[in-house]
């Protein structure tokens, strides 16, 4: 799913994702704050808490729906240093084998509650709404999704809205983000994220906002994802079609 994702097979692992203590928290906020002196704490704390949550949501989204399997959360570690969550240790363990939808019912379970141990931690020390914070993870589900989707191309872009509103629901996102399509020159259908918070990375006055980003208007947000996916697409011709996150 991304080629260059250092995933490593190891023996054992210290110490699993959603154990992170408050001085591991603080650290990588603290090195944002270095990195991004005037992004201002709200981006240090989005950024913080996205870096140490969307690792284990892709891998085990991942497991699911391209390799069969239910990794174990206890099984998974993943580092988050140097203002980037980049990589993954995995306890070499027998992960069970079987049809997507059971896998999914025992994956998310056991998802969701890692995501809330890590999330208490990261809400109490770096001060975050827990409504930001369910809607970052909400983006990480969604995000998840479609870049599985792009490795499933048996999923139909209504299939793919339906596993991710699933994955929404069995995390108890089910407000906090969701899906919508829109339709090219060309008359084929695409799913995109529909966010419902900034990530603020804008802030950093490294670029701008992201393509779906809230602030934008739909109508603009469509036209930027006609953009990438048709660059030279000059007539736009679009059917939305709004999917809230409920099954």
């Amino acid at each position: 799913m991304i080629p260059d994702w250092p995933i490593q097979i190891v023996p054992a692992i210290e110490t699993p994702w959603m154990d992170v203590g408050p001085d591991a928290v603080s650290a990588l906020a603290n090195e944002l704050k270095y990195t991004y002196p005037t992004a201002g704490r709200h981006y240090h704390a989005f950024r913080t808490f996205t870096l140490l949550m969307w690792q284990p949501v892709f891998l085990t989204m991942a497991a699911t729906h391209l390799a069969g399997l239910y990794l174990r959360q206890s099984c998974i570690a993943h580092q988050a240093r140097s203002c980037m969550g980049w990589g993954c240790e995995i306890a070499d363990h027998p992960a069970p084998q079987g049809r997507e939808k059971i896998l999914f019912r025992d994956a998310a379970h056991d998802l969701d509650a890692g995501l809330k141990a890590a999330t208490g931690i990261c809400i109490e020390t770096l001060r975050i709404h827990p409504k930001a914070a369910a809607r970052l993870l909400g983006d990480c589900v969604t995000g998840a999704t479609l870049a599985i989707q792009r490795r499933r191309p048996d999923w139909s872009y209504g299939q793919a809205s339906e596993w991710g509103r699933r994955w929404l629901d069995a995390l108890q996102l089910k407000d906090a983000a969701g899906f919508f399509t829109f339709q090219d020159n060309d008359g084929r259908r695409h799913l995109a994220m529909e966010r419902k918070v900034c990530c603020l990375s804008f802030k950093t006055g490294q670029g701008a906002l992201c393509d779906t980003c809230p602030r934008i208007p739909v109508q603009e947000q469509i036209v930027r994802l006609q953009r990438s996916v048709a660059p030279h697409v000059s007539k736009i011709s679009v059917s939305r079609q709004r999917e809230e996150c409920a099954i």
